[in-house]
């Protein structure tokens, strides 16, 4: 990575990273859909399904470490131009809520045209499954909050990705510091 400089400089830089990054939950959340759509499309045995569910809990883990190394590896690319701890985490946190935002731009899209069909066969199952246990003003109020779920989910989405971005890059800028009290070699027989 050349050197960054000028602060929009970092800013277009993680915005670059951001949206590689992002390109991995997307591209296994396009993964997931096709899955769904082919067990959702006739193919009621068992063992397809319980394939299509061990297939896309790799892909959740797949995705999950893909996500966590190549933050590290922008971090450190970052990092050999600007060795700062601090600046290192900021970087890391830019990156991850531009990556965030396309995150829940995608599930936005998803819910909302893509998929809408899964989202309303699934709101039904759950009220049917509650329906004898409230009462007729609690099944109003939740009817009315059904038009919301896309605009809950895209935000719980991105409080998501960014909250797991911020916990990763401070995992990654403080595995690279140099000085740490257990580390330092400059007095080894300081005390004794």
């Amino acid at each position: 990575m050349k050197e960054v400089t000028t602060n929009q400089q970092i800013w277009n830089s993680a915005a670059k990273d951001g949206a590689v990054l992002a390109c991995i939950t997307i591209g296994a959340g396009v993964i997931n859909i096709l899955i769904s759509k082919m067990t959702g499309e006739g193919a009621s045995s068992a063992a397809f399904s319980m394939a299509a569910m061990a297939i896309s809990a790799i892909l959740w883990l797949a995705k999950t470490v893909g996500s966590f190394l190549l933050l590290k590896r922008q971090i450190e690319n970052f990092g050999t131009a600007c060795g700062n701890p601090g600046k290192r985490f900021g970087y890391g946190v830019k990156v991850t809520l531009l990556s965030s935002i396309l995150c829940a731009v995608f599930v936005a899209v998803n819910l909302l045209y893509i998929s809408p069909d899964s989202t309303a066969a699934t709101w039904d199952a759950v009220m049917q499954l509650y329906k004898g246990q409230l009462d007729s003003n609690s099944i109003e109020m939740l009817e009315a909050m059904k038009g919301y779920i896309p605009l809950y989910s895209t935000i719980g989405q991105f409080i998501w990705i960014f909250l797991l971005g911020i916990i990763y890059s401070g995992i990654i800028s403080s595995m690279q510091r140099n000085n740490t009290p257990f580390n330092n070699t400059a007095n080894p027989s300081d005390g004794q």
